[in-house]
Order: structure tokens, then sequence, then C-alpha cells
């Protein structure tokens, strides 16, 4: 009973493929919601009549 190699490296390759994946997705969804939130505090700011420089 062998180890079939090819087989054992195309199952590693697609794991970290799948892990890269959902990382990039992860990021790029924080990116998205960290923009949005900056933008939504910025609007309450200047909405208030304050700056961050006051």
């Amino acid at each position: 009973m062998g180890v079939d190699w090819g087989q054992a490296a195309q199952i590693a390759g697609i794991g970290f493929g799948t892990v890269f994946l959902v990382l990039t997705i992860l990021a790029v969804a924080i990116l998205l919601v960290a923009r949005a939130v900056g933008r939504i505090g910025r609007g309450k700011d200047s909405a208030n009549g304050t700056s961050k420089g006051d």
C-alpha cells in the first residue's frame, strides 16, 4: 500500500488555494467595511459641525 503523491499534492494544493482565496475575500470585506465606517464617521462629524482638528 503506497502513497499516491500526485493525489496528495493535488489535495494539498486545493487546500492551500482555498485558504488563500478565503483570506483574500476576508481582507477585501474588511477593507470595504472600514471605508464605509470611515465615511459614516466623517459624515456625522461634519453634520455636527465639528472636525477632528478642533
